[in-house]
């Protein structure tokens, strides 16, 4: 838990791409259930989008491109690990992008997340 701490606060001091500006919080996802956001990501920048979940349930995240394309995905947890997902884009032009968390369980499970 403490490394996952480090890597949040270390993930949070990075440059930051979305256009707008996203401020880390926490989200309940309900048994089976989803979450779906959209952010614009800036051109010649990293983006990012970390999840953190409780470590109830396995948790899957899934980036679109403008297009519907999924161009990134983290839906391979394991025992230790499996609701921390993370995934990364470099967008060229700015473009928006939609993410996806996925609660695989069937328990609620709280989620820190962070879009940078």
């Amino acid at each position: 838990m403490a490394l996952a701490v480090f890597f949040l606060m270390a993930f949070l001091c990075a440059q930051s791409s979305p256009l707008e500006p996203v401020k880390p919080r926490e989200v309940v996802l309900e048994p089976y259930r989803r979450v779906v956001e959209t952010q614009v990501f800036a051109a010649g920048q990293l983006g990012k989008v970390i999840g953190i979940g409780d470590g109830r349930t396995y948790l899957a995240l899934y980036l679109y491109d403008s297009y519907g394309n999924c161009v990134a995905w983290d839906d391979q947890g394991t025992s230790s690990i499996k609701d921390d997902v993370y995934v990364e884009c470099f967008p060229l032009h700015p473009e928006r992008y939609t993410y996806e968390f996925r609660n695989q369980g069937s328990s609620s499970n709280r989620v820190e997340i962070a879009v940078r």
